[in-house]
């Protein structure tokens, strides 16, 4: 009674070590003084676990088998408390080390999946930051192609075309579409005179240069909100300038370095889009032709915040990034930044940090009329927590404790043996009826009535199908657990027997409640009453998922191979029909 109780106690005892050990480690990682990543936070968590309850374990079953060295049957058997303890020690040793690696395993699959999420939102941020610039890029081709056709722009019919394609409708964020006339600075007075009495007497150019052409904003809808860039010159600024250069030579749209519109009073970063007009509508085939025809340019201009700032909404939840264009000196200019990256420039506490997201990064260079792009991104505290690490953390804790459980139960059972060799006969029953118990748990059990409605599962079947006893009671088997996957035949199959109240033993391919599906092998069995009349069905089932994988890849590799015999046998075959083959002597004649 005393070896029995002492059994329970050291069971305690090492759930007690490995619990208090990892309380421990909890309160000690929650008090670090310095950020960590949440899964290196969690391998730290199972290596320091294994530190501390190592040695604990160690020094308690220690203490056990010095007790139980003292005891008859290990006197009368030399080297029994030296064998257990090797054994023992090797079955811990084995299965922390099995633990961490699957935890280690667990993790680096939750990595990589994570990764593949991640990867996946970024192409679709970049895939949405192009569409507001293609918009914008449709609606200038459609003017240039008025321009063609009419040859020149009027006030009216540009405000006509402006509020037929809709401002917020077809070109959300866009701030307007604009035209830029090619005026020579000989005839700069002219031009001012002919504009003042065409669209505005307050008309005026904008300038700081002469002698040069000018490229001044003569149209620009919607007027309201862009008045005061109407009248400017854009080449007498850098960045504007050098755009428009690589738009005329290129004659392709050609979007601008970072600026300030002089329109937009918050003062926000933006840019230009330029699509050239040249004389006679089409674009010329040679640098030279494009400076000599150029007439001028239809333009959008876009505040980065405006057209970008829709991608907030569609990726804060999972991707913070900040936006660069390039300059034209090469450097980066940050021209947008979600709502999540500019909250965590603020103070924050290290724990407030530690957990701030960024498992994942990401930069990405890309184009956009002919203007050079960079993506900072970096996942969010959110995503971060959707890839599961704390299940790796789970594997390697559980997978320590249950080491011990299992080093200290073989101990225990090995040396109780040892003790009682007279029970052997009577321990052996016991063990059966324990192996039987534990071969029947793990697998799913169900107990229907006559009309096949679920009236009774174990445990095992809410583990095997994720519905528990309460969700399952009521039910039929088929209509819970099968799905449109399920075949047909072995349905049939299943009906016809319980129709004609026999058992049946089939696989059969089920849903999970989480909606993946596994493979089981059913027994069902007629139950009988006292009466020995049908009272209900009784069904056992084993997940056989991972056998029928290996069945499946056995079948493949089967196929190859006769495949390959088939094309060996087909060469041979070629050979004996076609071929000559001779033997010849050692003097060189043909012997046959």
């Amino acid at each position: 009674m005393k070896q029995h109780h002492a059994g329970r106690f050291a069971v305690i005892e090492t759930i007690l070590i490995v619990g208090l050990a990892e309380l421990g480690v909890m309160l000690l990682l929650g008090h670090k003084p310095f950020p960590m990543h949440p899964a290196a936070a969690a391998l730290l968590d199972v290596v320091l676990l294994c530190a501390i309850s190592a040695p604990l374990l160690a020094w308690r079953i220690g203490a056990y088998f010095h007790r139980y060295e003292k005891a008859d049957a290990f006197t009368r058997i030399p080297g029994t408390s030296r064998r257990l303890k090797l054994v023992s020690s090797m079955i811990f040793v084995l299965g922390a080390g099995v633990s961490l690696g699957l935890a280690w395993s667990t993790w680096k699959a939750a990595q990589e999946d994570g990764l593949q999420r991640f990867d996946q939102r970024l192409k679709q941020l970049q895939s949405n930051l192009h569409t507001p610039f293609e918009k914008a890029e449709l609606g200038l081709k459609s003017l240039v192609g008025i321009y063609a056709s009419d040859k020149h722009f009027t006030r009216p019919s540009f405000r006509d075309y402006w509020q037929a394609r809709g401002f917020t409708r077809d070109f959300p964020g866009i701030r307007g579409f604009g035209y830029i006339e090619r005026v020579p600075s000989k005839e700069l007075e002219n031009y001012t005179r002919l504009q003042r009495q065409i669209n505005s007497k307050e008309f005026q150019v904008k300038t700081q240069r002469t002698g040069d052409d000018l490229y001044v904003i003569t149209l620009l809808e919607p007027i309201e909100s862009n008045r005061a860039a109407l009248g400017l010159d854009i080449a007498s600024e850098s960045v504007r300038q050098a755009a428009a250069r690589q738009a005329v030579r290129s004659g392709r749209p050609t979007l601008t370095g970072a600026i300030t519109l002089v329109q937009d009073d918050q003062r926000r970063s933006g840019f230009l889009l330029l699509v050239p007009l040249y004389a006679g509508g089409g674009v010329p085939a040679t640098i030279e032709q494009r400076q000599l025809l150029h007439t001028g340019f239809v333009y959008s201009p876009i505040v980065a915040e405006d057209a970008l700032g829709n991608l907030s909404g569609l990726s804060s939840r999972d991707l913070e990034f900040e936006v660069y264009a390039e300059g034209d000196m090469g450097e980066d200019v940050q021209v947008f930044a979600s709502t999540l990256t500019n909250t965590k420039k603020t103070s924050a506490s290290p724990a407030a940090t530690a957990n701030a997201g960024g498992m994942f990064r990401r930069d990405v260079t890309f184009t956009i009329a002919d203007r050079s792009f960079r993506i900072k991104t970096r996942s969010t505290a959110e995503f971060d927590a959707s890839v599961f690490h704390d299940r790796a953390a789970m594997i390697g804790i559980g997978g320590v404790l249950l080491s011990a459980l299992l080093a200290l139960a073989f101990w225990l059972l090995a040396s109780a043996r040892v003790r009682a060799e007279a029970r052997a006969a009577e321990l052996t029953q016991e063990l059966q009826r324990v192996a039987a118990i534990a071969r029947y748990t793990h697998d799913a059990v169900i107990i229907t009535d006559i009309e096949g409605r679920i009236t009774w599962v174990n445990d095992a079947f809410s583990q095997t199908t994720g519905y528990t006893a309460d969700e399952a009671m009521g039910h039929k088997p088929g209509a819970l657990l099968q799905s449109d996957q399920t075949d047909p035949a072995t349905v049939a199959v299943i009906a016809e027997h319980l129709a004609r109240g026999v058992g049946c033993r089939v696989e059969i391919l089920n849903r999970h409640k989480q909606g993946h599906h596994y493979w089981l092998d059913l027994e069902i069995q007629p139950l009988l009453d006292a009466d020995q009349k049908l009272s209900g069905f009784m069904a056992v089932e084993r997940d056989i998922t991972r056998q029928r994988e290996t069945q499946e890849r056995e079948r493949a590799h089967a196929r190859q191979l006769a495949a390959a015999l088939r094309e060996t046998e087909a060469l041979m075959n070629t050979i004996n029909a076609h071929a000559i083959v001779s033997e010849a002597g050692p003097d060189g004649r043909i012997v046959r």
